[in-house]
């Protein structure tokens, strides 16, 4: 992302101090990379990479408030970017601006219909504000993309099993516990065997989920559910 890409060429100190930003990006350096695009942003304040790096790590140190206006500025710099635009949403979420981050990844999806980050965060954040049939056909395109992703198939998975659909949730739980044997995805797969009418299954996976994590929760789900089908001794020793 040189400087010189936005008419900067014949300064190419400009283009070391932004490079040398973008290395401290990637370290994870935050508060070295702000300073030096925080110089450079002066110097060349109409530069889409400057702005949209400066966003980044602003909001990589937790001040959204701070990354909002050169995420924008990115945005208008380069309407067509459906990255920009999924960074600006990101963002936006995090403000609690919710209706503007689902304008940026509608418009993002437009832009790019094979992107993974636009296609998965507006479904997510379908599902964050309780619209589910608007947001499974999003997370289905993320997941075809990246049939991998543990946070997309688990968000799908969900949506699922509360749209009704037990048996798709299932195999895609299934295909994740594969990958990634973790307790939530027993909790989550307990749910869809109990939505089912499997008893059996769910008392099983919870009781998997409760082992591996005896948190609060999954102790609760998995007395609970034994408590549903009368095996009451268990039930009370789990809940003391």
């Amino acid at each position: 992302m040189p400087i010189a890409a936005v008419g900067r060429a014949q300064s190419p100190g400009l283009d070391r101090a932004f490079q040398a930003a973008v290395a401290q990006y990637n370290a994870g350096k935050f508060v070295e990379a702000a300073s030096e695009l925080e110089k450079l942003v002066r110097d060349v304040p109409e530069s889409f990479e400057v702005n949209e790096l400066l966003g980044l790590v602003y909001a990589g140190e937790s001040q959204d408030a701070l990354a909002n206006p050169h995420l924008e500025k990115a945005v208008r710099l380069r309407p067509g970017s459906a990255a920009a635009r999924t960074n600006l949403a990101a963002n936006l979420v995090r403000l609690g601006k919710l209706e503007g981050a689902q304008a940026q990844l509608k418009k993002a999806v437009v832009l790019e219909p094979r992107s993974f980050d636009a296609n998965h965060n507006l479904g997510e954040l379908y599902v964050r504000i309780g619209i589910l049939p608007d947001a499974i056909p999003f997370l289905q395109q993320a997941q075809q993309i990246s049939p991998s992703s543990y946070d997309n198939g688990y968000d799908l998975s969900l949506a699922y099993l509360l749209t009704g659909r037990p048996a798709q949730a299932r195999q895609i739980v299934q295909s994740l516990l594969r990958g990634k044997n973790t307790a939530e995805l027993h909790n989550l797969l307990g749910q869809i065997e109990e939505k089912d009418g499997k008893f059996v299954a769910a008392v099983n996976e919870f009781e998997i989920a409760a082992h591996q994590d005896p948190s609060e929760g999954n102790l609760f789900d998995w007395a609970s559910e034994l408590l549903l089908h009368r095996t009451l001794e268990l039930a009370i020793e789990i809940f003391r």
